[in-house]
């Protein structure tokens, strides 16, 4: 489990502002641990790595810009969908399995449609 934990340690402490979290194996019913080849990794397991003084480093020097979207089985005890109401994530925004919904009232997208509608079209040089 060292690998996993090393693992996610470097995730959470990227300089990333968006990060994905996927796990598509098999969970404990009672407390939604993570099955793995060489032992089980938990939400409790998730917490001590994202409170590691180097992922809080990067975490305040980013403050409120980070995402994580954590996809993952929610049955059971349904530890993980707890996990966006714990105060320790104050400073950036967690979702358990967010739907996929793309807002287009994003100003982001709104920008990215404006350049692309203001681009001169391409000419082909036999029309010359």
């Amino acid at each position: 489990m060292n690998t996993l934990m090393q693992c996610m340690r470097n995730l959470l402490s990227s300089f990333t502002r968006h990060r994905h979290l996927v796990h598509a194996g098999y969970t404990f019913a009672g407390n939604g641990s993570w099955i793995m080849q060489d032992g089980t990794f938990s939400l409790a397991d998730f917490t001590d790595a994202y409170q590691e003084n180097e992922v809080q480093r990067v975490i305040r020097a980013y403050e409120n810009s980070i995402s994580i979207d954590i996809h993952c089985s929610t049955s059971g005890g349904g530890e993980w969908a707890k996990l966006p109401d714990m105060p320790f994530v104050k400073y950036c925004k967690i979702r358990v399995n967010p739907t996929d919904i793309l807002d287009s009232g994003s100003q982001a997208i709104k920008d990215f449609i404006e350049k692309v509608k203001a681009k001169e079209p391409v000419h082909n040089g036999a029309d010359t």
